[in-house]
């Protein structure tokens, strides 16, 4: 499955921002998420993924990702949700 797909099936918005005045640099994360490493943990940890170009930053969030469990609105016990983002999710 592509991020996109993944993002569209879960109503999340791929964040990608580019940073003035620092040699091209990106950050990508989808919004109001954290990850977990299981769904019996209760550390929440934010992820996201530096790179010189959109892709590159995209690449290297989905490497923090993949396999760990997603935390979409954790500090809203009435919109919280959690989904085990797949192995397999690819951005090529």
């Amino acid at each position: 499955m592509h991020i996109e797909e993944y993002a569209d099936a879960l109503n999340l918005e791929l964040i990608i921002l580019r940073y003035p005045n620092q040699a091209n640099r990106y950050c990508a994360q989808f919004e109001d998420c954290e990850v977990k490493d299981d769904a019996g943990s209760a550390i929440l940890e934010s992820a996201y993924g530096d790179g010189s170009t959109p892709q590159a930053a995209i690449a290297a969030y989905l490497n923090e990702i993949r396999g760990k469990v997603l935390v979409v609105c954790a500090g809203d016990p009435e919109r919280r949700r959690q989904y085990v983002v797949p192995r397999s999710l690819s951005c090529d």
